[in-house]
C-alpha cells in the first residue's frame, strides 16, 4: 500500500519536479517508510512506500528491462502465479509491483485482466511516451487525475492534485447530489475538473490525448443457476488466504456481522492474532437507537482464538474535521470517523475487512423493498405517510414511520426510480427547497437513475446489484474505508472482494443472492449460530447524540444562517427548520443534517483555504 503523485506534460521535469517533490510530501501518510521519484524531460513520478512485501528491495518507482517505469499502490496477490509465467531470471525481487511490471511489458493492458488484487497503477514508457493508468477491478484503491493547462496530472490523493497547483473549486451538480445521497456516483468528484478513473479501467495518455477504455466489467447475471454454498464457502476461504501474503503482521477488523465473522474463521489458525472491534461510550448510544455490537465479535474472535481488542471511540470536533480532512470528498458516513479510530488503534500494517458482502451478496434490505414495492399500488401512499405522521418521531418506531413513508413514496414508480427514492436522504419535493441560489437552476438532476438504466443486459434486479457494485461501493464504502486506514498508514484489504468471490457470485442469478441467503448457508458450520441467526444489522453510529454533544458548537457556527448565507449552497430558512424539527423530536434527519454540516466542514478546508 503506498501513494504516488505523477504529472506528464512538455518540459515536465524542469516545470514540476519541485512540485511533484512537496506533493509527494502530502501523501506521507501513504507511505511513510520511504520515498522515490522518477524524472525525464516530460514525465515526473513521486512516491510514498509503505512496505508491506520484499521489504528490503521492494522500492519504487521500479524501472523494467524495456526501460519503461513502474508506481503502483495496492497488492497483486497472485503475483506468484504470475511471475511462474515470466522468463527465468527476470525478476530481480520478490516483489508484486516487479511481477505487475514485467507482464505489463510482456503483455501490455491486457494484462490487467489476469491480476487478482486492489491496485492503482501509472507506467510509463519512455521509448513509446505513453501513459498507462490503470484500478483494479472494483475500484478498491482509489486514483485521481486532472487537467493543469497542457499537463495531464494524477495521484492517489485530491491532495498531491491540489499541491501540483489544480485549483480548488466545487463542483456545483456533485454538491447537489452529496446532499441527496451522501455520495456522489461516476467518474465526477465534488471537486470541479478533477475525476476518479472509473474502477476496471485503464487509461492511455498519447500526444497529451487521454483514451479510457473498461478491461473488466461485472457479467450480467444468468438467468439461472444453482445456489453452492460449498463452493460460496470454498471462494470465501481461498480469497481469505490469498490475502493473507504479507512480509509483516495482518489484523482484523471485526465487527461481529456476518462478512467480518465469515473471514475471522475462514482464518488458518495463527495466521492472525489481534482482531479490532469499536466500542461507543454508553451516553452516546443512549441517544440513538445504535445497538452495541461488541458481544457478537467476542464470539467470533473466540471461535478462532483471536484476541479481541475492543477500541473504544471517544467521539470530539477534532475527530470530525480529521475525517473530513483525510476522506477528502464531502461524504456523509460517520464510518470514516471509525474507520480512522479503529486503524490508529491497529498494531499491524495490514488488516482485513468484511466489506463487500452487502453489495455483492444483496445484504442491504433495500434490494428487498425493491422487489416488494413492485407489487405496491401508488393509492398506497398517502396511507404510508398517514402511519409515519402517527407514530412516534424518535425511537425504533420512528424508523418504521420513516421506512414506511420511503416505502410509500416509491410505489407506482418505475424500478429505477424506486431504487433511486431507497436511497436518498432529501425527496424531490423537499430538494428544490433545501438548495440555495449558488445551486438552484443549473442543475441536472442526479445521475444515479441514469446509471442504472446503463445495463449491458439482465433485469431490474441485476442492474441494481451492477449500480451497487460498480458504483456505491468504490464511490462511497470502499473510499472512505481507503482514506480513512491510510491517515493511519494502514493497508485495508478486502478478502470478500477477491476474484475467486466475485466470479462465483458472477455465476449467479441476482435474485439468489439477495438477503445474503447463500452467504449465510455458505457460513453455516463456521460462523457461530448467534451471528448467524442475526438480523442484519449495518455500521451504526451515535450521529443524534453527536449533533446534541459534541458537534452542537460547531453545528451552530457552520450551519448558521450567515455561514449559509455566506456559501449560497443551500436556503438558510430551510436548514433552520430541519435543525428545529430535529431538535424538537418533530423529524429524524440527521444524517441529512450530518451530511450538511460535512459539506461546509469540507468547503471550509480545502475551498477557502486555496481561496
Amino acid at each position: 500500500m503506498c501513494g504516488f503523485v505523477g504529472v506528464v506534460a512538455p518540459g515536465a521535469q524542469s516545470r514540476f519536479g519541485g512540485r511533484v517533490r512537496a506533493a509527494a510530501l502530502r501523501l506521507s501518510h501513504r507511505g511513510p517508510d520511504s520515498e522515490g521519484f522518477f524524472e525525464d524531460g516530460d514525465c515526473v513520478l513521486g512516491f510514498r512506500r509503505l512496505a508491506i512485501l520484499d521489504l528490503e528491495h521492494g522500492h519504487q518507482p521500479m524501472r523494467g528491462a524495456d526501460g519503461s517505469i513502474l508506481v503502483c499502490n495496492g497488492e497483486i496477490y497472485n503475483f506468484r502465479e504470475l511471475a511462474a509465467a515470466l522468463p527465468p531470471g527476470r525478476l530481480r525481487t520478490r516483489s508484486d509491483a516487479e511481477v505487475a511490471l514485467a507482464t505489463l511489458e510482456r503483455e501490455g493492458a491486457a494484462a490487467l485482466t489476469r491480476f487478482d488484487g486492489m491496485f492503482a497503477l501509472a507506467r510509463w514508457d519512455p521509448r513509446r511516451r505513453t501513459l498507462l493508468l490503470a484500478r483494479d477491478r472494483l475500484g478498491i484503491k482509489p486514483l485521481y487525475h486532472a487537467r493543469l493547462g497542457d499537463a495531464f496530472v494524477f495521484a492517489s490523493e485530491i491532495r498531491a492534485l491540489l499541491a501540483l497547483g489544480v485549483r480548488a473549486a466545487a463542483n456545483p451538480e456533485a454538491i447537489d447530489v452529496h446532499a441527496t445521497f451522501l455520495w456522489n456516483p461516476g467518474p465526477e468528484t465534488a471537486f470541479s475538473g478533477i475525476l476518479r478513473l472509473p474502477p476496471g479501467t485503464a487509461l492511455e495518455l498519447r500526444d497529451g490525448n487521454a483514451r479510457s477504455s473498461r478491461y473488466w466489467r461485472m457479467a450480467p447475471s444468468p438467468v439461472s443457476g444453482r445456489a453452492d454454498p460449498v463452493a460460496v464457502r470454498e471462494a470465501v476461504v481461498s480469497d481469505v488466504r490469498r490475502q493473507l501474503v504479507s512480509d509483516v503482521p495482518v489484523g482484523l477488523l471485526l465487527s461481529g456481522g456476518l462478512d467480518s465473522s465469515f473471514i475471522a474463521c475462514a482464518l488458518p489458525e495463527g495466521t492472525v492474532r489481534r482482531a479490532y472491534t469499536l466500542a461507543f461510550p454508553r451516553r452516546d448510544l443512549s441517544n440513538d437507537i445504535v445497538r452495541d455490537e461488541t458481544r457478537y465479535a467476542r464470539l467470533a474472535a473466540q471461535a478462532r482464538g483471536i484476541e479481541l481488542v475492543e477500541v473504544p471511540l471517544e467521539f470530539s470536533t477534532e475527530r470530525f474535521l480529521r475525517a473530513v480532512r483525510a476522506i477528502e470528498e464531502p461524504v456523509g458516513d460517520p464510518a470514516a470517523i471509525a474507520t480512522i479510530a479503529l486503524s490508529s488503534r491497529a498494531e499491524e500494517k495490514v488488516l482485513l475487512s468484511g466489506m463487500g458482502g452487502d453489495e455483492l451478496w444483496g445484504g442491504y434490505p433495500r434490494f428487498r423493498a425493491l422487489e416488494l414495492s413492485r407489487y405496491l399500488p401508488g393509492c398506497a401512499r398517502p396511507l404510508l405517510e398517514t402511519a409515519q405522521r402517527l407514530l412516534p418521531h424518535a425511537g425504533l418506531l420512528g424508523r418504521w414511520g420513516r421506512n414506511a413513508a420511503k416505502f410509500g413514496s416509491a410505489a407506482g414508480l418505475p424500478w429505477a426510480a424506486r431504487h433511486v427514492r431507497f436511497l436518498s436522504y432529501l425527496a424531490p419535493e423537499e430538494r428544490s427547497g433545501l438548495l440555495g441560489p449558488a445551486l438552484r437552476g443549473r442543475l441536472n438532476g442526479p445521475p444515479h437513475e441514469r446509471l442504472l438504466l446503463t445495463r449491458p443486459a439482465g433485469g431490474d434486479l441485476d442492474a441494481s446489484f451492477r449500480f451497487e457494485v460498480e458504483q456505491f461501493l468504490p464511490c462511497h464504502n470502499l473510499l472512505y474505508t481507503d482514506k480513512g486506514s491510510m491517515a493511519e498508514s494502514k493497508e485495508v484489504r478486502v478478502p470478500l472482494l477477491g476474484n475467486t468471490v466475485l466470479e462465483a457470485a458472477e455465476r449467479l442469478p441476482a435474485g439468489v443472492r439477495r438477503g445474503k441467503r447463500l452467504l449465510r448457508s455458505a457460513a453455516t458450520g463456521f460462523v457461530p449460530r448467534e451471528i448467524l441467526a442475526r438480523r442484519k444489522a449495518g455500521f451504526g453510529a451515535p450521529v443524534q447524540g453527536w449533533l446534541k454533544g459534541p458537534l452542537k458548537p460547531l453545528l451552530d457556527e457552520y450551519l448558521s444562517p450567515g455561514s449559509l448565507g455566506r456559501r449560497g449552497w443551500f436556503d438558510p430558512m430551510a436548514v433552520r427548520r430541519l435543525l428545529d424539527d430535529e431538535c424538537a423530536g418533530r423529524s429524524h434527519r440527521y444524517l441529512l443534517i450530518y451530511e450538511l454540516l460535512v459539506l461546509e466542514a469540507w468547503a471550509r478546508e480545502f475551498l477557502d483555504a486555496a481561496a
